[in-house]
């Protein structure tokens, strides 16, 4: 990348820090994690839990396993929803970048880059993307920042 194309990408980086996307998404995980804890701490002891796999007793171990596979089977709902707000993140770290650094399309000149190196699906099913994409697809962050004008622009 040119020079100012890795100052558009550490603007960018930077809109995540002074957005305290870390932060939250950090204590998310915490909470997260220490419920998910709690949660097999008390499950983990039920009588009726090697039964939901057809298993009369299951040891410590094969109880873990039956846990992680009801979490992800739980959890996999929610998949959207962390979906959402990580691309809202991603939306608000590239405008704070264009505000910041006044120069949209260096940061879309670093996206192409980024998405040509890494082989990114460039138009994905709006529905998948939806689903599973934890960034939004790469089309449409350029042509946002392509339409987007900045305060330096005009220089």
């Amino acid at each position: 990348m040119t020079r100012s194309e890795i100052l558009a990408v550490l603007a960018h980086e930077l809109g995540h820090w002074k957005k305290h996307h870390v932060f939250s998404r950090l204590l998310a995980t915490y909470v997260f994690a220490l419920g998910a804890l709690y949660a097999a701490f008390l499950l983990s002891g039920a009588p009726g839990l090697p039964a939901l796999v057809g298993l009369e007793a299951a040891s410590f171990p094969a109880r873990m396993v039956i846990l992680a596979a009801l979490g992800s089977l739980c959890l996999f709902p929610l998949t959207p929803l962390f979906s959402y707000w990580s691309r809202r993140h991603e939306w608000q770290a590239d405008r704070f970048a264009v505000e910041l650094y006044g120069r949209p399309a260096d940061l879309a000149n670093a996206l192409m880059k980024l998405a040509r190196e890494n082989l990114s699906n460039l138009h994905p099913h709006p529905l998948y993307a939806a689903f599973y994409y934890s960034h939004p697809p790469m089309a449409e962050r350029i042509r946002a920042l392509r339409q987007s004008v900045a305060p330096a622009a005009a220089e």
